[in-house]
């Protein structure tokens, strides 16, 4: 995992935060590939908005496959410290409490971190994992 490389003047929102730490690319590519997809009409209810904010889980899927990034997605059960400790290999996006992190060998950051942080040191353990993306399968 890398640390966020965000080159825009945009405010960094989570999921191209994520999307940044585990590709390394900077956030104006990442912003421009979501830019796109919404507005083709690709963005559900967010289409037509060029302005990153929130994101869809799938609108994440998507921009990791634009920028050829391999992933798979699931559903787990459970609190977010009981995902960690049972997946600890792995590069993943988890969205768990409406908030995209990455997480990566016992690392993880987000927009607020920016650097890799121990897992130790995680805000919210106990927040529901909605959806885990494993990258680099």
């Amino acid at each position: 995992m890398l640390q966020i490389n965000h080159d825009t003047h945009h405010k960094l929102w989570c999921g191209p935060a994520a999307i940044a730490a585990v590709t390394g690319l900077p956030t104006s590519t990442i912003y421009q590939v979501i830019r796109e997809h919404r507005l083709a009409g690709g963005g559900g209810k967010r289409s037509g908005e060029g302005i990153i904010g929130w994101m869809l889980v799938s609108e994440v899927l998507h921009a990791l496959d634009a920028l050829g990034v391999s992933c798979k997605s699931n559903r787990p059960r459970g609190t977010l410290k009981r995902f960690l400790s049972e997946n600890r290999d792995g590069t993943y996006i988890i969205l768990a409490g409406k908030h995209f992190i990455a997480v990566e060998n016992g690392n993880w950051t987000d927009q607020y971190t920016r650097n890799p942080a121990p897992i130790s040191e995680i805000k919210r353990p106990k927040c529901r994992v909605h959806t885990a993306i494993l990258v680099r399968c």
